[in-house]
């Protein structure tokens, strides 16, 4: 057999080639998995305004005027891109080929996370050459992905986090000019996103320090001319944020979301602070990101001060990761920005990847003599069998976690469209297509598509671009709660239209429903026009709208109540309502493309109890049928179809239990 200390190098030759198939073939998993699961439809928030942002950008050839041209309510106000670079890029994604360019942009960039993460791994002075060090390295993949995942969106924050996840191998890479290169980064990230760029900007320089005072850990043996040019560096690499094309703005930007908690009216669920309500329910998104980030950091601490040590004359931990009170102030720091702003989670575990994926590639390392420790020839076991049992236990771990993101959450639902039941899609096309006049009034979260849709056909209220529409909140929030408020709301703004959310059901004593649409909106000062699952449109009567109005108005369906409250009235309704009411249904029933749920339940509700020949139960089970699937999965459509398909059996002659 082999002598101690002396390595066969068939053998050695053998297991690194082994380990860097290995080390690849775990790449290849993190990239698949995390372009996968951003393969989902778009649903995020802001993505509609940093669109049309970079199209108009693209296609006008020219800089956005740095004045808001898309509002009637911040109309004029200063507004400036500071994020041009990202919105360029969604901009002509959406240009070629529309959302679905979106959805390939976000996998794109989700992809640029994972090999950022595994080029940490490479780049490890532990070498990464033992058989169990690659499936270890996915299974830190795995955790970090969920702790970062619900944060993985198409909008600019995410092109900072692809930079980001690479800025550690830039560091690395380029020692002789890495002032330059995190510079460089720092600038980049600046103009994807301002208001996150320091976090790049803090990592970078905590990179500098880590790596200029290597393991010093007391100030007494610092000299000032060694720390001076660190804090050059640092400050040249500060300084690059100053690159955005309108530094002060964006300085005015990111120290509002600062503050941004402070007079704060409105919820925004991109703005949270940690809380135990959401550690509670760990299989939720927030609490699962807050676990798999706590659980992140104590593995990279842990990693840190154990595994990576590797004596005084070797260090196993990561270029720039070298001294422990950088690192430990670095750690501190971004773990109480995580509990101040959940959102921030994402820059904490990538400052984190590069320790965990070391602490991965030193596993089974041998160590060589004056480490420290025993030498590896004096242990009495056989490493290399070890590996293979490891091997096995961490591939088998790792594939556990990578199942895990695969049943949370929507896990693989690919798709290149708008996700349903969100934007309101078809009460924007009917808006449109009416040509409905006068500005037109919406939620914020509603702006953000809207902004998006009407590309300068109408002005809107407001939209996610909140530091310019600030002081609109308040008169939002009174018009939220008040009738009377949201009356003067409507008037100050010369408002036609509205398009908001569906109020939900508020049930009252006695068996009677409130309904919140009448109660904000007087039927003889406002028509219901339209509606889709989201949405409801109701236009002032102006004589602009008498034509939409005499072809569209709803008067007997109220689509915020529940759909068979007719039940309840129509013993006392007249010939003339009974009409009515079949005229509306069959109308709602009759749009373009999928039906509307409400529409639907209300002709299987009719058809279910009244003998009418213009609306039979085969009819309203058509209508049923053209639902999409997950609403004919819904229990209430299952009731009604029931009852459809039992009248059919009993036959014509079977007496309703009541009628008209």
């Amino acid at each position: 057999g082999r002598r101690c200390g002396r390595a066969d190098p068939i053998l050695g030759r053998s297991r690194r080639g082994s380990a860097i198939r290995r080390a690849a073939l775990a790449a290849l998993a993190a990239l698949a998995a995390a372009v996968l699961l951003a393969l989902f439809p778009v649903w995020e928030q802001d993505w509609g305004w940093q669109v049309r942002a970079g199209e108009e950008r693209l296609t006008s050839g020219r800089p956005l005027s740095g004045r808001d041209e898309w509002s009637y309510a911040a109309r004029g106000a200063p507004w400036v891109d500071v994020q041009w670079a990202s919105t360029s890029v969604m901009g002509a994604a959406h240009l070629a080929a529309g959302p679905g360019g979106l959805v390939a942009l976000r996998a794109a960039l989700s992809g640029l996370v994972a090999l950022g993460a595994f080029s940490s791994f490479r780049l490890s002075a532990a070498g990464g050459s033992s058989l169990a060090s690659a499936p270890a390295a996915l299974c830190v993949w795995a955790l970090a992905f969920l702790a970062m995942r619900d944060r993985l969106q198409i909008r600019s924050e995410m092109f900072v986090f692809a930079l980001g996840s690479w800025v550690p191998t830039f560091f690395a890479a380029s020692p002789s000019t890495s002032t330059l290169t995190m510079a460089l980064a720092v600038a980049a990230a600046a103009n994807l996103h301002f208001g996150v760029a320091p976090f790049v900007a803090c990592h970078a320089c905590s990179l500098v320090l880590g790596e200029g005072l290597g393991g010093t850990i007391g100030l007494s043996s610092l000299s000032q001319q060694r720390l001076m040019p660190l804090v050059f560096k640092c400050a040249t690499t500060s300084l690059a944020l100053l690159a955005n094309p309108a530094p002060l703005y964006a300085a005015r930007f990111f120290w509002h979301h600062v503050f941004y908690f402070r007079d704060k009216l409105l919820r925004n669920p991109d703005h949270v602070r940690a809380s135990w309500a959401s550690l509670a329910v760990p299989s939720g998104t927030e609490g699962a990101s807050l676990w798999a980030w706590a659980a992140a950091t104590a593995l990279a601490v842990w990693v840190y001060f154990r595994c990576l040590s590797g004596g005084p004359e070797v260090s196993l931990r990561p270029r720039g990761y070298q001294n422990p009170v950088v690192f430990v102030a670095s750690v501190l720091t971004l773990s109480l920005g995580c509990l101040e702003r959940v959102r921030i989670v994402p820059f904490a575990v990538l400052y984190l990847l590069p320790v965990m994926m070391a602490g991965a590639a030193s596993l089974g390392r041998e160590k060589k003599r004056g480490e420290g420790g025993r030498s590896n020839c004096e242990k009495k076991k056989n490493l290399f069998y070890l590996d293979h049992r490891a091997e096995t236990f961490w591939w088998s771990l790792a594939a556990a976690l990578l199942a895990v993101h695969f049943g949370i959450g929507q896990g693989i639902r690919v798709g290149s469209h708008l996700v349903e039941g969100q934007w309101p899609v078809a009460s924007a096309d009917f808006v449109l297509e009416e040509n409905l006049q006068g500005n037109i009034y919406h939620t914020f979260t509603f702006g953000n598509y809207l902004v998006y849709t009407f590309r300068g056909k109408h002005l809107t209220y407001g939209d996610t671009r909140e530091t310019i529409f600030h002081a609109n909140e308040q008169e939002y929030f009174a018009a939220y709660r008040s009738p009377p408020a949201l009356r003067a709301l409507l008037e100050r703004h010369s408002v036609s239209t509205i398009l908001t959310k569906i109020p939900g059901t508020h049930p009252l004593p006695l068996g009677e429903w409130r309904d919140i649409v009448r109660e904000f909106t007087p039927p003889d000062e406002w028509a219901v026009l339209f509606w889709d699952e989201v949405s409801i449109v109701t236009a002032r009567r102006v004589p602009a709208h008498a034509a939409a109005i005499a072809a569209h108005e709803y008067t007997m369906l109220r689509p915020a109540l529940p759909y068979n409250l007719f039940l309840k009235d129509m013993q006392s309704w007249t010939g003339e309502q009974v009409v009515r009411f079949r005229s509306e249904v069959l109308r709602c029933n009759a749009r373009r493309g999928d039906t509307n749920l409400y529409c639907a339940l209300c002709a299987a509700a009719w058809a279910s109890i009244v003998v009418d020949p213009l609306l039979p139960p085969a009819m309203a089970l058509e209508f049923l049928d053209r639902l999409p699937p997950i609403a004919q999965g819904l229990e209430r459509v299952r009731h009604e179809r029931a009852q459809l398909e039992r009248k059919l059996r009993l036959g014509p002659d079977h007496v309703p239990r009541h009628g008209p």
